[in-house]
């Protein structure tokens, strides 16, 4: 049986363990958010495609295997304008 005071000391270290963590938290960078909506979004949209289509399960878990990449949805950040610019018109080009 562990002691009262081994019981106060782990208590209080507890407590301190936890007021760091607060003290220390920093917020998520915007990429990570984003990253984060995005598969969330592609998740909602596999298991859309395989609930219209009647699919079954092991047919679904090959579609996850197959489009849930970390390429699909981690968006790669451009440090210069015109790199920018020519993403955007690509984009542009593709949808029409």
């Amino acid at each position: 049986m562990p002691k009262l005071e081994k019981i106060r000391e782990n208590a209080r270290k507890n407590i301190e363990y936890e007021r760091n963590k607060l003290n220390s938290y920093k917020n998520p960078n915007a990429i990570n958010i984003v990253s984060k909506i995005i598969k969330h979004n592609n998740i909602l949209l596999l298991e859309k495609y395989c609930e219209d289509n009647n699919l079954s399960e092991k047919d679904k878990k090959l579609i996850f295997d197959a489009y849930l990449k970390p390429n699909y949805y981690c968006p790669s950040v451009i440090q210069q304008k015109n790199k920018e610019k020519l993403q955007c018109f690509n984009i542009s080009k593709d949808k029409n």
